[in-house]
């Protein structure tokens, strides 16, 4: 069977699966995403540890697929967590195609040898890791992404191989490396279209092509033994060029559904005053030439914590709720934020004055409403005792 017309997912099975408070979760969060009359694009599921924030997930999935599947050729479903190992245990229970085939884990860095298979699936589930994805600090990275790079930039540059090969082969023994050429040519195959989008980005930064010049002067194909110097300049070269490779292979995924697991770990995606941030932010922000943007939907018990103790020097709980807010807001924060500031406050004052006049009920009612209204457009929390059969079992008379 071609993978194009894969059988379509059985989404009633996947919903029947599930408990009634994670049925009406899907069925809140789908809501929220798509049919209300103010749909937004980012949803936060913060469900108390141990009550299936990944099954709800599948089921938001599985709601999305039934929702786009007549009109999308190609859906794609990308995961994000903090490791590839539970990226792939964790893939495996959101895949409702339940054919491996159609899982793909992998480097934004690798997408030129690995976007091919997804555009002959109708559905795909993608697992990336920041740290490799989007955290490209280490600079020289993994050998196989610098292998990518070589057949890239052969194509590119009209440079020596040799030298060329010599500076991206990084701290690897030459016939090592030589062995990996060889594997690439025997068993992989670039896509055309994003050889053709690495390349034009790679033609709007010719400080690289300066740089490798100096390079290949100081390291040429005979040397194997580099000074701290040349170690430094080849790997700031290799860095600057996987950071170029990940943004434009990043560019190829056409993402229906985002899932950040445990999104907590890595919150630095989630701001916009560094580089890794910005990467991400374009595939959160990826959106169609029909208009059709891309759904992100956070999923994390402990989003954020409640308060600030002494001791906790450098932090600001509140600025991180804040801070977390604004992204899922995602354009409609302003007025927003602006309101919910006011509603804490507001809070706050009537908590204090509770005991001093009956007016400040009133007004923390008030206000506790007004800040339901707003994060219930962008955030579900469920807690245990909420579903259990003893509401009450935290009190003790």
């Amino acid at each position: 069977m071609n993978s194009k017309e894969m059988a379509r997912p059985d989404v009633h099975k996947v919903l029947q699966g599930l408990k009634d408070f994670q049925r009406d979760t899907v069925d809140y969060v789908f809501r929220r995403l798509y049919t209300d009359p103010d749909p937004i694009s980012r949803f936060l599921i913060a469900d108390e540890v141990g009550l299936g924030k990944t099954l709800v997930a599948r089921g938001v999935i599985a709601s999305v697929v039934e929702r786009l599947w007549d009109d999308v050729e190609r859906i794609d479903v990308v995961y994000i967590c903090s490791n590839q190992e539970i990226a792939q245990q964790n893939i495996d229970r959101l895949n409702i195609a339940n054919e491996r085939t159609f899982q793909h884990a992998s480097r934004a860095t690798l997408l030129p040898i690995k976007i091919q298979k997804l555009k002959e699936n109708k559905l795909n589930f993608i697992s990336l890791t920041p740290g490799t994805s989007f955290n490209l600090s280490s600079q020289t990275g993994w050998d196989w992404e610098r292998v990518v790079l070589f057949n890239l930039l052969r194509k590119a540059w009209r440079v020596s191989e040799a030298s060329l090969s010599n500076i991206l082969r990084g701290d690897v023994r030459p016939d090592r490396w030589k062995i990996r050429l060889e594997e690439f040519q025997k068993s992989e195959k670039i896509d055309r279209e994003l050889e053709k989008a690495f390349i034009a980005s790679l033609q709007q930064q010719p400080d690289l092509r300066q740089l490798y010049d100096d390079l290949s002067i100081e390291i040429d194909p005979r040397r194997k033994n580099l000074d701290q110097s040349m170690r430094m300049k080849r790997n700031t070269f290799i860095g600057k060029l996987r950071r170029l490779l990940a943004k434009s292979s990043l560019a190829a995924l056409q993402p229906d559904l985002i899932i950040l697991d445990e999104f907590q770990r890595f919150k630095y995606l989630l701001d916009e005053d560094n580089e890794f941030a910005l990467l991400a932010q374009e595939l959160f922000n990826y959106q169609d030439v029909t208009g059709r943007q891309a759904k992100v939907l956070l999923l994390s018990a402990t989003p954020y914590k409640m308060y600030t103790m002494q001791g906790e020097v450098g932090e600001n709980h509140y600025e991180d709720f804040m801070r977390t807010i604004k992204f899922l807001l995602n354009g409609h924060e302003n007025d927003e934020i602006v309101n919910l500031e006011k509603a804490i406050s507001q809070y706050r004052r009537a908590f204090l004055g509770w005991n001093l006049d009956a007016t400040y009920h009133q007004e923390m009612h008030t206000a506790k409403e007004q800040i339901e209204i707003i994060l219930r457009k962008v955030m579900v929390r469920t807690e245990r005792l909420a579903v259990s059969q003893n509401r009450n079992g935290m009190l003790t008379e």
